[in-house]
């Protein structure tokens, strides 16, 4: 198996792929099985696109950097393309708010371990605040954002929310990077960017 292969469990059923694969695999499982949500989802889910960008060569030059690797699959006769240009904790993001968003138990997609043995944990437990005791912090934190509920560790919560806000809102993004100090045009995911000179908030981040 490829070292970016993985192997997981969605349904029941076992399945060892690539990992933008996977993540295509279970919105089309999901959706498939939820043609009402398909709408909502394409409006909410900035990883979705109704533009099939595999074939329309002109506007992926305009699309977010999230479909420099994208799949595209058919819901009842209808092309959906999803960029799959993230890290594998981004990817399970995605897909447990595309859960949420069904009504479906997260439970029911797991990635499995090398070992074929051991699941691992879809995200990672926020740390212990005053106002949280340690049964809360092991399940995360609960929160609702734009009607929908999720619960995550609270960097994915930050994460999600920049991110939902500002794919609402494109035009505050300049303003956000200027004035909140917690988002940069710089990618400090890689590694020529993580010198002396990068920002102490930027220790733990991902693109969006």
């Amino acid at each position: 198996m490829h070292l970016a292969d993985c192997k997981y469990v969605l349904f029941g059923r076992g399945f060892a792929g690539p990992q933008g694969k996977m993540m295509a695999h279970v919105f089309e499982e999901l959706l498939s099985r939820h043609l009402e949500q398909v709408e909502s989802a394409l409006e909410q889910f900035s990883c979705l696109s109704a533009v099939d960008y595999g074939q329309d060569v002109q506007s992926l030059q305009l699309a977010s950097s999230a479909f420099l690797n994208k799949r595209t699959f058919v819901i009842d006769g209808r092309r959906i393309c999803i960029g799959t240009s993230y890290g594998m904790k981004q990817k399970q993001s995605w897909i447990r708010r595309l859960f949420s968003l069904c009504g479906e138990d997260p439970h029911q997609f797991q990635v499995v371990d090398k070992d074929d043995s051991t699941l691992i944990e879809e995200y990672d437990a926020p740390r212990v605040s005053v106002n949280m005791n340690k049964k809360e912090a092991k399940k995360g934190i609960r929160y609702r954002l734009f009607g929908q509920s999720q619960e995550s560790s609270q960097a994915e919560m930050m994460y999600c929310a920049f991110e939902d806000i500002l794919s609402r809102k494109p035009e505050l993004l300049e303003w956000a990077v200027e004035h909140l100090h917690r988002a940069s045009w710089t990618d400090f995911t890689l590694w020529e960017n993580q010198g002396n000179g990068m920002p102490s908030q930027f220790k733990s981040c991902r693109l969006m």
